[in-house]
């Protein structure tokens, strides 16, 4: 195989594909590395046990530690987080992007960014969800909102719609598949181990990700099938928990992996009086952001597995699931708080310490009560409080009297949103185009650029951020 390239990419997901695709277009040889498998996407496995397996990190069995313990999540397949998650699609926040230009200098406009954002929906055709495929649940949230005067919005995904037939458009199947198309080379189940710089090259070192996951016999020290590539250019984009491991195990930053954010999510198991109308497109695409960013509503994947999950710690109602899941939904409040670091333990393992405040739980209680206040007014029953106390309750006054500090700390907490790490902030990892301080050419390019929480959805926001910094990398270095 070709050894040396222009540039090589580290990871396949959001920020690598717009990378590869722009470096690709503009004439560069590039080589995409991504230590997780080629999977395609099918609609019909989504969300179960078997995709969870084939493109979850560590079959999705992660977690927070520390004072807060958050179950999160994070891709590990070509096509990264567009390939796992729900397709909601949202811009920056302008609050957000107002506060990044008052505390760390970003330079770039509400217009520019716009522009952006215009194009990559166009090229993704970013679309409302057609009303025949629009789940009961979703409508849920919309009813019980709008009785109480509290502004609900439909969300736009990354779906397309053929012959009836709802798809997902991934990054595998847009932004990736061109760069392809344009002479990139896609080099799955091969991970980025070591990277250092030989004069004016950047040298990475891969290992097959089969030779982990499939060692050698017994007793004996697996077969290290390694590979060792050449370029100019380094761009890792291969995620938070990743890209901030291979910057600290590489000596490069000491620091990255400092400041890391999430979406700390709770969530209510709802129970209805009918039979809720499910659709192949399982995710609701309603949410509630009157109070964003600092608390969000929304519902979640609702399939009787995932009810079954949920309902683990209230016994009565797991054992009658087979009788009521046709009728129940899972509601989320998410907030944006709490701060984490990266720590790097022995034998090279990296986890993430997170911390939430009392203000933090406070928020997550704020955000629980309206929730339920919706649920009700949309003819919710009974709901059940996703935690390790196994509480249910069928009306607004018995949450409000449980939830104390006590019975907040024995949520099951989750996430899915990883942010930060490497972020552009005045003394970041990274300049605000991503570049990394003190060295030249290598490049920050994913989730782990973003110097605050954000609200919503990251990846939309990290498909414009990418796209403005490698339009500034082809017109500066090519």
């Amino acid at each position: 195989m070709q050894v040396n390239f222009d540039a090589i990419v580290v990871g396949s997901g959001p920020g690598g594909g717009i990378t590869a695709n722009y470096l690709a277009k503009a004439g560069l040889s590039v080589l995409v590395l991504e230590a997780g498998m080629n999977a395609a996407h099918d609609i019909t496995k989504e969300y179960t046990s078997e995709e969870m397996l084939q493109k979850y990190k560590y079959g999705g069995l992660t977690t927070t530690i520390g004072s807060s313990n958050i179950n999160y999540v994070e891709a590990g397949c070509v096509g990264g987080g567009s390939e796992i998650n729900s397709g909601l699609y949202h811009r920056t926040p302008e609050s957000v992007l107002d506060y990044w230009r008052k505390h760390f200098n970003f330079s770039s406009s509400n217009n520019e960014m716009s522009k952006l954002f215009l194009e990559i929906e166009k090229y993704l055709s970013i679309s409302f969800m057609p009303k025949e495929h629009m789940p009961e649940a979703s409508l849920k949230l919309k009813i019980g909102s709008s009785k109480l005067g509290i502004d609900c919005v439909e969300v736009p995904r990354w779906y397309q719609s053929n012959n009836g037939i709802i798809e997902k458009t991934t990054i595998s199947k847009s932004y990736l598949r061109d760069a392809i198309d344009c002479g990139a080379i896609l080099k799955s189940n091969s991970k980025a181990v070591k990277i250092f710089k030989d004069k004016s090259n950047w040298v990475v070192e891969s290992l097959s990700t089969s030779s982990l996951i499939f060692p050698e016999e017994h007793n004996q020290k697996p077969h290290r099938d390694t590979s060792i590539f050449k370029a100019k250019y380094l761009f890792i984009c291969c995620g938070v928990m990743s890209s901030c491991e291979l910057l600290r195990k590489n000596k490069i930053n000491k620091k990255s992996g400092s400041q890391v954010y999430l979406h700390p999510t709770a969530k209510i198991v709802s129970m209805f009086e009918n039979e809720l109308f499910q659709t192949s497109v399982g995710v609701p695409v309603h949410q509630v952001k009157q109070w964003s960013p600092k608390v969000s509503l929304g519902s979640s994947i609702s399939r009787k597995p995932h009810l079954g999950l949920s309902l683990l710690s209230n016994l009565e109602a797991f054992e009658n699931l087979n009788d009521s899941y046709d009728k129940m939904a899972i509601y989320y409040a998410s907030i944006s708080g709490g701060v984490g670091k990266i720590q790097r333990f022995p034998r090279n393992q990296f986890l993430l310490n997170y911390k939430l405040s009392n203000e933090d739980y406070q928020y997550l209680r704020f955000g629980l009560l309206r929730l339920s206040q919706i649920l009700f007014a949309a003819g919710s029953k009974q709901n059940f409080l996703v935690s390790k106390d196994g509480f249910s309750y069928k009306t607004y006054e018995q949450l409000e009297l449980f939830l104390n500090d006590r019975s907040l700390k024995n949520l099951d907490l989750m996430t899915i949103h990883l942010m930060g790490g490497n972020s552009f902030n005045i003394d970041g990892i990274c300049d605000e185009f991503g570049e990394v301080r003190g060295y030249n050419n290598l490049y920050i390019q994913d989730a782990s650029l973003l110097p605050t929480s954000l609200g919503v959805n990251p990846q939309g926001t990290i498909m414009a951020l990418v796209a403005r910094n490698m339009e500034k990398f082809i017109n500066e270095e090519i």
